[in-house]
């Protein structure tokens, strides 16, 4: 359908977001198929999560950050991915996930400024697992 727009660098995936859409914006480019530099691509699936973070689905949140993180070779959006699905993880009461999450980008992703954020949020899940763990 993109085609016959003449939109053709993942701009029609985007689109779909902007107006709600939300599957139209996950399967119009659902992997490496658009023709967007993976820089973009790796933006417009962390802007999918961020959209079921907003709607409050938080697992389907989850699973797109985790393909943020898993396709795309880009550190800030990595960072930033894990970051938030540590944030999805606390919202469900997963307070050892959201640990996991926000001690893996302190270790891997350290050089970003998404780590500072990460390290906060680690102490504050620590706490609160430890509280959910005495219960």
């Amino acid at each position: 359908m993109s085609d016959l727009l003449g939109i053709s660098d993942g701009t029609f995936g985007v689109i779909g977001l902007l107006f709600g859409l939300l599957d139209m914006g996950l399967n119009h480019c659902p992997n490496d198929g658009c023709l967007a530099s993976r820089d973009v691509q790796a933006r417009n699936t962390f802007s999918i999560g961020e959209t079921y973070f907003q709607q409050q689905q938080y697992h389907n949140a989850i699973k797109a950050y985790y393909r943020v993180e898993g396709l795309h070779e880009y550190p800030r959006w990595q960072a930033a991915a894990l970051l938030q699905a540590g944030k999805c993880n606390e919202m469900l009461g997963h307070w050892t996930d959201a640990v996991k999450l926000y001690a893996r980008v302190v270790e891997e992703f350290s050089e970003t400024k998404i780590a500072g954020k990460a390290t906060q949020r680690l102490q504050v899940a620590q706490q609160r697992r430890t509280l959910m763990q005495r219960r």
